[in-house]
């Protein structure tokens, strides 16, 4: 039987080592690199919280695409979602079907982002490509305007102030 792998890994913009998913050392899951270059990347889910297996499809990889996460949703698949937040958010970037862009949107992105360092880390990868209207932020972090209309929708206070601190000259 395959091992299911992950549509994207997450590694450490430093030094392109593949992020670890710590479940030890501290209060919640976090994105960490073994080498340490950067910070670990808090996920805000308490380690105790249970995460769901996510089934991979026909090749064996996991897609953090809108199937996963139809409403309504347990708590465990809403921990799940929040734990891998940032690939979520790379397939959401990425997305060329309207459906899964407007469902990832609508049931996870809206309610359960509220992690201003996982977001951070996302602009600041490759993903956000350099074209009309991107802005860098105070951290590094890009936005291009549709993605800076789409994060501030969602409900959570500490996105929508990671926003306004971060992007001020271009705040809503």
């Amino acid at each position: 039987m395959l091992r299911p792998r992950v549509q994207r890994e997450l590694t450490c913009h430093t030094c392109g080592t593949s992020l670890v998913l710590m479940q030890t050392g501290g209060p919640t899951y976090r994105w960490q690199c073994p080498k340490q270059c950067l910070p670990a990347i808090d996920t805000g889910v308490p380690i105790g919280e249970h995460l769901n297996d996510l089934q991979p499809d026909a090749p064996g990889i996991v897609e953090f695409n809108a199937s996963h996460f139809f409403p309504p949703m347990t708590k465990s698949r809403v921990a799940t979602a929040k734990v891998f937040m940032a690939q979520i958010l790379y397939h959401f970037i990425e997305c060329t079907w309207g459906g899964c862009y407007n469902s990832l949107y609508s049931n996870v992105l809206v309610p359960h982002l509220d992690a201003p360092e996982i977001l951070d880390y996302v602009l600041r990868s490759p993903v956000v490509h350099d074209t009309d209207g991107t802005v860098a932020g105070k951290s590094g972090a890009k936005l291009y305007p549709e993605l800076r209309h789409r994060l501030h929708g969602v409900t959570s206070q500490r996105i929508r102030t990671y926003l306004v601190e971060n992007f001020p000259q271009n705040s809503p």
